[in-house]
């Protein structure tokens, strides 16, 4: 998908959202980074956060994995006026923390999502990992600026592109194109063909840059039509996990 088309898709799926795409972005966001997000959940995430939120876009707390997603997003109308990564941005998310363990700051804070969301924090906060996203419609020229720090992650266009196609390729129903992937035989007929158990089986090598060649192609489409299920701890799967050891 071209960064123009992508743009456009973009633009149309936040409408779904809100008229602003850098409302709608918030949404558009969290339902492809976060599958276990029901709808309801992305909505109570990000209410009340769209002004005076102290660089807290959406606020999320995934109890089963005792994680707390702190995220900001910075969107643009178009491909031409995206910027780049400014420092002041990921320093202000990483302090967040420190704003809601402040009480008499939040005491005196005038948005009640904010309170609800230091209440919520001060519970779980040595509970809990802390977790932070940035998700940014632009680019970053610097690097190391984000490898600072550890605990967060930063989606620039191009990433949030191919999770977008990621996320297309695991909803979508329309049926993969054929794959075409190369390998290799022995030249011995008796080589080729095997019989394992009672299955009459061929057995090839691909190489693991094949594999990760078709999986950038394909994303998750990739794997649509295997519908081999796990046939338990037994003996051949145990050496599957050994040789990959």
């Amino acid at each position: 998908m071209e960064d123009k088309e992508f743009f456009k898709q973009l633009k149309k799926e936040t409408k779904e959202y809100s008229d602003k795409i850098e409302d709608g972005f918030c949404s558009f966001c969290l339902k492809i980074y976060f599958p276990e997000m029901t709808e309801d959940d992305i909505d109570n995430s990000i209410f009340g956060l769209n002004g005076n939120d102290d660089s807290i876009d959406s606020f999320y707390i995934n109890e089963d994995r005792k994680e707390i997603h702190i995220s900001q997003f910075k969107s643009a109308y178009s491909l031409e006026n995206m910027s780049a990564l400014k420092k002041e941005w990921i320093s202000y998310l990483i302090t967040v923390p420190d704003k809601l363990d402040d009480y008499d700051y939040i005491q005196n804070h005038t948005n009640p999502k904010i309170k609800d969301i230091a209440t919520e924090f001060a519970v779980r906060r040595n509970k809990y990992e802390i977790k932070f996203h940035f998700f940014h419609l632009g680019y970053n020229p610097n690097k190391e600026l984000i490898e600072i720090y550890q605990d967060l992650k930063y989606y620039d266009f191009n990433e949030i592109k191919d999770q977008y196609l990621e996320y297309l390729s695991k909803t979508s129903s329309i049926e993969p194109k054929n794959i075409n992937i190369k390998l290799s035989y022995d030249n011995n007929p008796e080589k080729i063909e095997k019989k394992i158990g009672k299955h009459h089986t061929l057995i090839s090598l691909i190489t693991g840059d094949e594999i990760i060649n078709l999986r950038n192609e394909f994303k998750y489409k990739l794997f649509d039509k295997n519908l081999r299920f796990s046939l338990g701890n037994n003996k051949i799967n145990k050496t599957i996990v050994k040789s990959a050891l």
